[in-house]
């Protein structure tokens, strides 16, 4: 089993595992509140995203969205995996890559939509980065970068 990386959004702290949860820390040192639980969004190796208020994972199927601040299930997309690398988001996109070099484009929001696909067919297991429009993928050997031309 691996570790997956908690994260802190909103005031709380999102941690995956067997069951997804987000936890609200207490400032005199108790015990933190669950705010919610979750099955639902049983990550893989990847470490969930967070953007504007919404919780978004993959599992070795499924890009899955959650509300961030009730736990509540909005969305699932199938897909492809396996994934090692975590999902990235930037202009309102999620950016999810398998082991295969798989490229999967979503858009975010209240509704799944697979805005494109494509494949690098290359081992894939580093999380993409995003910087000055565009994302760069990392195998062993390569580093691929993908930019929307200028308008």
């Amino acid at each position: 089993d691996s570790i997956r990386s908690p994260s802190w959004a909103d005031g709380l702290l999102l941690v995956p595992g067997k069951e997804f949860m987000a936890l609200r820390p207490k400032r005199d040192g108790s015990s933190p509140e669950v705010v919610w639980k979750s099955n639902k969004m049983q990550a893989t190796y990847a470490t969930p995203v967070y953007y504007q208020g919404k919780v978004y994972a993959l599992t070795n199927q499924s890009v899955n969205a959650i509300d961030g601040a009730s736990g509540k299930l909005l969305w699932q997309e199938r897909v492809t995996g396996p994934f090692s690398a975590s999902p990235v988001v930037a202009d309102d996109k999620i950016y999810v890559v398998n082991e295969k070099g798989r490229i999967f484009v979503l858009q975010t929001g209240e509704q799944s939509k697979i805005l494109g696909t494509g494949d690098l067919d290359d081992v894939i297991l580093a999380t993409p980065a995003i910087a000055d429009g565009a994302v760069f993928f990392r195998s062993d050997r390569w580093v691929y970068c993908f930019q929307s031309p200028k308008k």
